[in-house]
């Protein structure tokens, strides 16, 4: 839920966004950064760890349309 809720909430928000620019935050928790030492987060961190990653990849996909993309 945590990484598939952010990327269908961006995908539906965007093309309202590119009619006049936006921005996105996704808020993410340190699961997704740091270094483990418990068992059982698999699912979890790795869910984290895309809402991570993919928000830095759209910034930069749709810097162009005046959207702005954030992880907090």
């Amino acid at each position: 839920m945590n990484l598939t809720g952010t990327f269908l909430t961006i995908k539906y928000a965007v093309p309202h966004f590119k009619k006049q620019g936006g921005s996105v935050i996704v808020a993410v928790s340190i699961d997704g950064t740091r270094v483990f030492s418990n068992t059982g987060a698999t699912a979890y961190s790795c869910s984290k760890a895309g809402q991570v990653a993919m928000p830095k990849m759209l910034a930069l996909e749709l810097a162009k349309h005046k959207i702005r993309v954030n992880v907090v």
